[in-house]
């Protein structure tokens, strides 16, 4: 093997790719990155723990021999990033086994694994599913992946939903508490019903590779595992699918309402900045749980959150808009609201509130969009 690509060329896909390899003492083929030089095909990187792969190509670099090696990814990916930006140099020394980089007149000796040994990936099982805009998906991702649980006895509650039907694509995250979707059209319809489930982990390793542009992203289907990849073949993503069904989670959305409130979307979310500075008490310290109870009453909404430790905290948004009820109170995990309207203030400047009693889920919402949807479920409080 024999290739000259510039450093940042390197340094960027080897950041890509990486993040993928296991970061335990491990099998060393999980802990490596597969270099792969073609004189036809340029370069690719590939590394995975057989949870998740990363795959980057690019053909921005000459390649004189082609050739396969096996090396640690993250020291390798570390080394590129804090090389010089020059013309670096990349050679196998066959009689030492090793990859030696050269940069002007320094170099670098890096000790190859078997590359035998690395995995195969499913890429002859691919069948295609949906094409979509990149931007699009990473926005769904965005807005629903932060409401997926962290651990649960039930591991689909761990992961992110795709649920299609027809012209139709919901993405739907949930750990009991509280529930994000997001829909989209798409602009092939016809699709049979199917919903699988994505790791959190690949979700969040998705949206970081995404970008924010109309290009498409292609997802794909390979026995249980998942696909995307950009179709000039650049860039791929696998990962294994959760098992298990999803709940149906349509029946938690609630459809009537006692009392639905328009408040000022800026307010809010620094009022619940502020109500997230105290700390949790000592009833309260297990589960770590910090609330805010709402008030909601003609024209103005009142919030309040106590600390015995700390001290309380009483503020009130004027110029609301409250059709329905009023003088009823409601107490909300303030982490949990304040994620949502942390996204909704990049979107609008009010939102609506929808509440169906003191005890029962409360629906949020931006009142320009109908496309994405928060249930949260009110805490007990005593």
């Amino acid at each position: 093997m024999k290739f000259t690509i510039a450093q940042p060329e390197l340094a960027h896909i080897a950041a890509l790719v990486q993040r993928a390899a296991a970061s335990r003492d491990t099998v060393p083929a999980l802990s490596g990155l597969l270099i792969q030089a073609s004189i036809e095909n340029g370069l690719t990187l590939t590394a995975t723990d057989l949870e998740i792969a990363i795959r980057a190509k690019t053909d921005r670099v000459s390649v004189r021999e082609g050739g396969t090696v096996l090396l640690n990814a993250r020291y390798f990916s570390d080394l590129v990033r804090f090389l010089p930006e020059t013309e670096l140099q990349a050679a196998t020394d066959e009689g030492s086994s090793r990859l030696v980089v050269t940069y002007g007149r320094s170099e670098s000796h890096l000790n190859l694994y078997d590359h035998q040994e690395f995995p195969d990936l499913p890429l002859e099982k691919m069948r295609s599913l949906l094409s979509m805009p990149q931007s699009l998906l990473k926005e769904m991702l965005r807005k629903t992946a932060f409401a997926a649980a962290v651990s649960h006895f039930r591991q689909v509650f761990t992961g992110v939903l795709f649920d299609i039907e027809g012209s139709q694509l919901r993405v739907v995250a949930s750990d009991t508490h509280r529930l994000a979707l997001m829909s989209a059209q798409l602009e092939d319809g016809g699709y049979p019903p199917q919903q699988f489930v994505v790791p959190a982990r690949t979700v969040n390793e998705l949206t970081r590779l995404l970008e924010d542009s109309l290009e498409p992203i292609d997802i794909s289907l390979a026995d249980n595992s998942i696909v995307f990849h950009r179709p000039d073949g650049t860039l791929w993503l696998f990962s294994r699918l959760v098992e298990g069904q999803y709940p149906n989670y349509l029946p938690v959305i609630p459809q009537t309402f006692i009392s639905t409130m328009t408040v000022d979307t800026r307010s809010l979310v620094n009022t619940l900045e502020r109500a997230s500075l105290l700390p949790t008490d000592k009833q309260a310290a297990k589960q770590g749980i910090r609330n805010v109870v709402l008030e909601i009453k003609e024209g103005e909404l009142h919030l309040s959150s106590h600390s015995e430790k700390m001290g309380a905290l009483a503020e009130v948004i004027e110029g609301t808009v409250v059709e329905g009820e009023t003088g009823f109170q409601v107490a909300f995990n303030t982490r949990y609201f304040l994620d949502v309207m942390k996204i909704l203030q990049t979107e609008s400047p009010s939102t609506v509130l929808q509440f169906t009693g003191s005890l029962s889920p409360a629906l949020v919402k931006n009142p320009g969009r109908d496309d994405f949807i928060y249930v949260i479920v009110p805490l007990v409080t005593t």
